[in-house]
């Protein structure tokens, strides 16, 4: 096994945390986490982003409520 890969989530695992980091919602969304921090600026952020101190998390049963229902508006 590929040492990059070792340590790759597959949604499944996303969902069995409690939170997840700007990170973590970058790398399953594949956008910039520069781009995840513009977006939990944004008072349409359809997700609860939790600010504490210079850091976000992310509630994991808000993102994936949301994340889920992409598929329910297609």
């Amino acid at each position: 096994m590929n040492k990059d890969n070792e340590n790759i989530m597959s949604v499944e695992d996303y969902r069995k945390i409690a939170f997840l980091t700007a990170k973590e919602v970058s790398s399953l969304l594949r956008i910039s986490k520069s781009m995840v921090y513009e977006w939990f600026r944004q008072e349409e952020c359809p997700i609860n982003a939790v600010k504490v101190n210079d850091r976000y998390i992310i509630p994991t049963n808000s993102f994936f409520a949301w994340y889920d229902s992409l598929n329910e508006q297609q």
